[in-house]
C-alpha cells in the first residue's frame, strides 16, 4: 500500500522546472511541506550553495494535480524571491525579500495612498492586475477575499464605479 510521502514523491519525481528542485517534508501522517530548492550563487556570500524557498503546505485530501500547482507556485515565489535579492536601485535592495515590515511602515511615515485622476493606487491595481466580475452591483474579486483580506476594496469598488 502507498503512502502518502510514496504519492507525494512519485509525483514530484514527474516535475521538471530546470534550475529548481523540490523536496518533500512530512510532519505528520498525510501532512507535509513542498520547498523549492535551486544550487546558485548566494547573493552576500557569492559562495556556490543550495538555496532553499518557503514552505508549501500538502496533504492527503489535496489532488494531484493540486500538489503540481503547489510546486508551480514554490518555484515562482523562489524565483522572484532571487530577482529581488538581485534588483539594485542606485546601489540598494529596495524592493528585497528580507526588509522587515516594520521597517518599510517607518519609511512610509504619513505616506497617503497616490491618486491620480479620482482612482487611488489600491483601485487601479485592482481594475489592471485582478480578474474581477460584477455581482449585484458590486465588483468582487476573483481571489478569496477571505484569505486576501484588502482594507480599501470599499475605495476600489467607489473608485471605479458602475
Amino acid at each position: 500500500m502507498s503512502t502518502f510521502r510514496d504519492r507525494v514523491v512519485g509525483i514530484l519525481a514527474d516535475v521538471e522546472c530546470p534550475p529548481y528542485e523540490f523536496d518533500f517534508m512530512e510532519y505528520s501522517g498525510g501532512r507535509g511541506y513542498l520547498q523549492a530548492r535551486l544550487y546558485r550563487m548566494d547573493i552576500d556570500t557569492g559562495n556556490m550553495g543550495w538555496g532553499k524557498g518557503g514552505l508549501y503546505p500538502v496533504d492527503g485530501s489535496m489532488s494531484d494535480d493540486t500538489i503540481v500547482k503547489r510546486c508551480f507556485v514554490a518555484a515562482r515565489d523562489y524565483a522572484e524571491h532571487e530577482v529581488r535579492e538581485a534588483f539594485l536601485w542606485r546601489g540598494r535592495r529596495v524592493l528585497g525579500p528580507h526588509v522587515p515590515l516594520q521597517v518599510l511602515w517607518e519609511a512610509l511615515g504619513d505616506q497617503k495612498p497616490v491618486v491620480v485622476n479620482g482612482t487611488s493606487d489600491a483601485a487601479r491595481v485592482f481594475r489592471d492586475h485582478t480578474p474581477v466580475h460584477r455581482r449585484d452591483g458590486q465588483l468582487t474579486c476573483a481571489v478569496d477575499m477571505a484569505a486576501w483580506p484588502c482594507a480599501r476594496w470599499a475605495e476600489a469598488n467607489e473608485a471605479l464605479g458602475d
